[in-house]
C-alpha cells in the first residue's frame, strides 16, 4: 500500500510520501494476507514475511517507489497513490500550492477533479494508515510556521511506519513556501500538464 500525507495553508505547503510497494503474486490466501496487512494486524516486515509464508503467498517488498514530486514551473507539490487490478489501474493524485489543493482521480485514461479547497491536512492510504496518521495530526496544534508543519508530518509518517508494515520507514519530504500569483490557476496548470504528458482525457 502506501501513505502520502500533506498540509497546505497560508504558511506554505508540505508533502511526505513513503516509498513502499508490495507485490502479491498468485498462490495461497492472498485476500487473507491483504486484509490482515491493511487492517493493521501485521506491524513489522518480519511479521509480514512470516505470515506470507504461512499463507503460501509469494510477495515482493520494495522501498524505492517515488510517490511525491514538485512541478518546478508552478511550485506545485504532487502526491500519487496507485491501485491495480487485473482489469484497470487507478490513481488518486493530490496537487498542493500554498493555501490551495486539488484532488484528481484517474481511471481508464480519464481524469476527473474530485475535490478542491483551501487550507487542509490530507492523507492518502489504507484506512488504518490514515487513522494512525490523523490521530497524530488531530492531537497537534495547527502549525504556525512551515517548519512546524514539516516536523508534524514527519512525526505522522514515523508513527504509521511503526504500526503497520504497509508503509515503509523511509519516506520523502518536499515543501514550498508562500508564493505570489493565483494558486488555483497554478494547480490546474500542473494538472493539465500531467494530462497532456500522459495522454489522458479530462472528464
Amino acid at each position: 500500500m502506501t501513505l502520502v500525507v500533506a498540509f497546505t495553508g497560508r504558511i506554505g505547503a508540505v508533502i511526505c510520501g513513503d516509498r513502499r510497494e508490495i507485490r502479491f503474486y498468485e498462490g495461497g490466501a492472498v485476500e487473507t494476507l491483504e486484509y490482515e496487512l491493511y487492517n493493521g494486524s501485521i506491524r513489522t516486515d518480519n511479521e509480514l514475511m512470516k505470515r506470507a509464508s504461512i499463507l503460501g503467498v509469494p510477495i515482493e517488498i520494495r522501498d524505492d517507489k517515488n510517490k511525491i514530486s514538485i512541478s518546478d514551473d508552478y511550485g506545485v507539490l504532487v502526491g500519487v497513490v496507485t491501485s491495480r487490478s487485473a482489469a484497470t489501474e487507478r490513481q488518486r493524485r493530490m496537487y498542493l500550492a500554498p493555501g490551495r489543493y486539488l484532488i484528481a482521480e484517474v481511471a481508464d485514461g480519464g481524469v476527473r477533479i474530485a475535490e478542491t479547497g483551501e487550507s487542509v491536512f490530507l492523507a492518502f492510504g489504507s484506512a488504518v494508515a490514515k487513522k494512525i496518521c490523523y490521530d497524530v495530526l488531530n492531537r497537534a496544534k495547527r502549525p504556525k510556521k512551515l517548519s512546524n508543519a514539516v516536523t508534524l508530518l514527519m512525526r505522522a509518517m514515523e508513527s504509521v511506519s511503526q504500526k503497520t508494515a504497509s508503509v515503509s520507514q523511509a519516506y520523502d519530504v518536499m515543501q514550498t513556501p508562500p508564493l505570489p500569483g493565483d494558486m488555483e490557476k497554478s494547480l490546474r496548470k500542473a494538472l493539465l500538464r500531467d494530462v497532456s504528458e500522459n495522454c489522458w482525457r479530462m472528464l
